[in-house]
């Protein structure tokens, strides 16, 4: 065969290996991880609503909440959540048991919104009544007992607190308790004139209100709170689930198969090699000398570790800043590649500042941390507003997931902390505790960190307690990685001891200063993991008029004496 020919065979055939690669490869992405991640979270955003509005919807009913305003409210978050559910759902799997599902779940919302409107209707006018009977019952009593009807007197108290018992039990013995009560203060009226016989008017005809409209408000109430709901959300997500679980396993068999192509193209590839240093055989000493070259100029400018270093090196914030602070921060790596990660993210509302330590160190490490920093940053694009704890549940699945893909045994251990316009810090994640040098008392504070590590499982709904802490003028906060607090030397830890040390004498120091002398502090030390320091210096007050949050409560601090 001629040269010539042979080039067109192989050109053909190289072809061909591409089309098929190019095709097996895109068929082994047919599952959305990121989707996924929004249709689970949707799924999960729904189920809470649904809960809150059950627990709304009893307390409206037994008087501990007085106004409707958060029932509604609920309701249309409820609404919303179910309506952007079709879409991430759809996004993911569009198969017909799916869509039923989904129209069950829009039935069963829409006949609960019926029964909450037919219950707030009914609910208003019994509390109306519940709200004057024990009141009209205590006048009406004392207005008797002066004009010499003590009976009549008692039998009225009688009546109300048997139509009070009657509300908090609503049994048939307390129902007929209440109208007893009733036609024997009716029966008692007929003696009666003038004001005292309208006053009983009014408040048998509460009375009769709150024995008519009990039943019926009972009635709408189980209907309003019922599981039907939650019984539709659990069909659809086994459905959804089991359709995913499909594709990421048709996934992964295209991955196998395009693995064995692979293979296979090594194989005619070895045989091309060979068929070409037979044609070629002069050729053979240059292209081995060229090779040589390449391969030094390759582990010279793009070897493995120099080339994942820089790209973790890139995505480091070289000189972080955050409103009226000063930063200074600094990541020193046991390997040429770490698993440390810190970020200072501004959104249009927020600071953010995360910090983070991947199990071992290595490529594998610094691959997971740049999986963290993107699924972080990708979230935060999404949603500006979202809090710590939500923020690092959605970053918990993509982790989940994308470790598994890799086949890596890996954690995470992080703490996502949200400053806010006025100057309130919200932070959740477990992750070494924060350290605070408050400049006024010399005193410095501890606050710990718990919650679910990144990677362990990918659902982490309610694995993070989301906390609160304020930076006054002058104070200073720490944050870091295990790598500084077991440093080790002459067999003694620098511990959280030597952080404290240090933070003592952190009054009128700038932030670059602090973080030079715990450095300084570190020299000596062996670094066995990764090492990574942020110092924030609040350098100004927080705006005053700012409006209070309405976030859970702050954590303890732990203060600790310089």
């Amino acid at each position: 065969m001629s040269s010539a020919r042979w080039f067109t065979l192989i050109g053909a055939l190289f072809a061909l290996a591409c089309a098929v690669s190019g095709a097996l490869y895109f068929a082994s992405r047919s599952a959305d991880f990121g989707a996924h991640a929004l249709a689970v979270g949707g799924i999960g955003e729904v189920r809470h609503l649904d809960r809150l509005l059950s627990e709304q919807v009893l307390a409206a009913r037994f008087g501990l909440s007085n106004q409707y305003d958060p029932l509604t409210a609920t309701e249309l978050e409820l609404v919303r959540a179910e309506g952007e559910l079709h879409g991430s759902v759809g996004a993911v799997a569009t198969t017909p048991d799916v869509d039923r599902a989904l129209r069950a779940l829009d039935r069963a919302l829409a006949e609960r919104r019926s029964a909450l409107e037919h219950f707030k209707a009914e609910n208003s006018v019994l509390k109306n009544s519940l709200r004057y009977l024990p009141t009209a019952g205590e006048e009406v009593a004392a207005e008797l007992a002066a004009n010499g009807k003590a009976a009549l007197a008692r039998d009225v108290n009688v009546l109300v607190r048997a139509t009070l018992v009657y509300n908090l039990i609503g049994d048939q013995s307390t129902r007929d308790a209440h109208f007893a009560a009733t036609e024997r203060v009716r029966a008692e009226r007929a003696e009666l004139t003038g004001s005292a016989a309208s006053d009983i008017d009014l408040l048998l005809a509460h009375a009769r209100v709150i024995g008519e409209r009990l039943p019926s408000v009972d009635g709408w109430l189980k209907q309003a709170a019922n599981e039907d709901l939650s019984d539709r959300l659990a069909s659809l997500e086994n459905l959804y689930q089991t359709r995913f679980s499909e594709s990421a396993a048709r996934a992964n068999r295209y991955r196998q198969v395009l693995y064995a192509w692979s293979l296979l193209l090594v194989l005619a590839v070895a045989l091309a090699g060979l068929q070409l240093k037979k044609l070629y055989a002069g050729l053979e000493r240059r292209v081995a000398e060229r090779t040589v070259e390449l391969e030094r100029a390759r582990d010279a400018l793009w070897g493995e570790m120099q080339l994942a270093r820089r790209i973790q090196e890139a995505l480091v914030p070289r000189e972080p800043q955050l409103r009226g602070c000063d930063v200074a921060a600094s990541m020193r790596s046991a390997a040429q590649v770490g698993g440390d990660y810190y970020d200072v993210i501004h959104t249009k509302t927020h600071e953010w500042i995360l910090i983070g330590d991947v199990s071992g160190h290595g490529v594998p490490a610094g691959l997971v941390m740049m999986m963290c920093q993107t699924a972080v940053r990708t979230a935060l694009e999404r949603d500006p507003e979202l809090l710590p704890d939500r923020l690092l549940v959605l970053v918990n699945a993509v982790l989940t997931e994308n470790i598994r893909q890799l086949g890596e045994d890996k954690y995470m251990t992080i703490t996502a902390l949200r400053r806010d316009a006025s100057g309130s810090i919200w932070f959740a994640g477990a992750h070494q505790d924060l350290f605070v040098y408050r400049a006024d008392s010399g005193v410095v504070e501890t606050f710990e960190t718990a919650g679910l590590w990144l990677g362990l499982r990918p659902d982490a709904e309610g694995a993070f307690e989301l906390r609160e802490l304020k930076l006054g003028v002058r104070d200073v906060l720490v944050l870091h990685t295990d790598g500084v607090t077991e440093a080790m030397r002459d067999g003694a830890l620098f511990d959280t001891t030597g952080m404290r040390r240090i933070l003592a004498g952190a009054k009128d120091k700038t932030a670059g200063e602090v973080l030079d002398a715990l450095l300084h502090a570190l020299d000596g030390f062996d670094l066995d993991d990764d090492a990574t320091l942020v110092v924030i210096r609040q350098l100004e007050a927080a705006p005053k008029n700012t409006r209070p949050s309405t976030t859970p409560p702050p954590a303890t601090p732990r203060p600790t004496a310089p």
